[in-house]
């Protein structure tokens, strides 16, 4: 075949680079709410305000501002369902829409180990972080960044943060739920405090669980023997700046990416320079 031939007669193919994996700006979720919501969004109402009819979508709402969801917009789609949280009646699809910027958020982030007792099943809580954080909206995306920084900002020490999709046992990670406070109306446990159950229970609200995470110390040797789950090495851990760290040797990951596209939160195409590399 004639080389320069075929390099004349066809379109250059698109160049690929590569691009530290990071948590995206923005964020599109797709989410069912009451119809009922439609005349507010529709009206640019502030879901916050004490016009909102919170009976309705309280726990919907609630939910998405704890995982960064500033902006919500109606798409015009709808569904017949029989039942919506004891609501009858049609529901609306919504698309929600993460966005950043330099608006100040106040956030409480707050670690939680738990320890159940056999065969009683009793559960002992016990804090491991409790802070309160003054951040750009930007910074707050995503839960798993959040938590990086909030330990940063509270002991100085860096972690990996990333959702516990599986058993952890044997891996060099530590096992802990994430809450977010949106409220600000409770004031962090002091530390003396984050043994006392009764203190705990007072200051946990279960609507402020997010996830079970996992924290991972960067300087954490991890080698082929490691016993280590395989949803660990493929989960996207992330450091307090939103950067995909690999797991196994903590190097920033790269994502592929053309000019023309932007790689997801979690594109399968993120790799470590290092230990992804093809031999």
């Amino acid at each position: 075949m004639d080389l320069d031939a075929a390099r004349d007669g066809a379109p250059a193919a698109p160049k690929r680079r590569t691009t530290p994996a990071t948590a995206p700006d923005t964020e599109t979720r797709i989410v069912w709410l009451p119809d009922e919501w439609a005349v507010y969004i529709a009206n640019g109402d502030d879901p916050e305000s004490p016009d909102w009819p919170v009976e309705l979508c309280d726990e919907e709402l609630r939910r998405l501002r704890l995982e960064g969801f500033d902006t919500v917009t109606c798409t015009g789609e709808t569904r017949e369902l029989q039942e919506y949280r004891g609501i009858a009646g049609t529901l609306r699809a919504y698309e929600a829409l993460r966005t950043g910027g330099d608006d100040p958020v106040t956030r409480t982030v707050t670690l939680v180990r738990e320890r159940t007792q056999l065969p009683a099943g009793d559960v002992t809580r016990r804090i491991a972080l409790d802070i309160e954080l003054t951040l750009t909206r930007s910074e707050s995306q995503p839960a798993e960044r959040l938590a990086a920084r909030a330990v940063l900002e509270e002991t100085g020490l860096e972690r990996r943060v990333a959702r516990a999709w599986g058993n952890a046992a044997g891996a060099p990670v530590e096992p802990v739920w994430l809450h977010i406070d949106i409220d600000g109306t409770a004031a962090p446990l002091p530390p003396d405090a984050w043994t006392d159950q009764d203190a705990i229970a007072a200051r946990l609200d279960s609507r402020n669980c997010i996830d079970r995470i996992v924290l991972k110390d960067p300087q954490a040797p991890v080698g082929r023997r490691t016993a280590t789950p395989p949803w660990c090495r493929q989960a996207p851990f992330y450091d307090h700046e939103g950067r995909v760290r690999c797991f196994a040797c903590d190097g920033i990951k790269h994502a592929l990416a053309d000019g023309s596209r932007r790689p997801s939160r979690t594109s399968p195409l993120a790799q470590c320079p290092s230990c992804d590399r093809k031999q």
